[in-house]
């Protein structure tokens, strides 16, 4: 049975050649990822909102980004307010009665 050594003496040993071929792959294969990695940090851009709580994360549809960000319908889509809060006590569990007075006061950005 041959070994995979012996097929090295038929086929021909790691040459110039491969060490070239390998150099450029590497080279080009590395600005190829730098260019994907970084189209995918500079195409997106996050909406920004008023921080209500300390470990907000909002979802398109929350309920709690609802009672909490006040937003007005242009052409029947949605745009949030992004420099005013719903003065609200977020810290109680239950969200649901948050939206009932839509009259609430607003303030400003103060916790980001």
């Amino acid at each position: 049975m041959r070994q995979f050594d012996d097929i090295y003496d038929t086929v021909g040993r790691f040459g110039r050649f491969q060490m070239v071929l390998s150099f450029f792959i590497v080279v080009f294969c590395g600005i190829v990822v730098f260019q994907q990695l970084g189209n995918t940090f500079y195409s997106a851009s996050a909406e920004h909102y008023c921080k209500v709580y300390s470990n907000q994360t909002f979802m398109y549809t929350s309920p709690v980004k609802n009672c909490t960000i006040p937003y007005t319908t242009k052409g029947g889509d949605i745009v949030w307010n992004k420099c005013t809060r719903y003065d609200v006590n977020i810290s109680r569990k239950s969200f649901p009665d948050l939206c009932l007075p839509r009259n609430i006061e607003t303030l400003g950005c103060d916790q980001g």
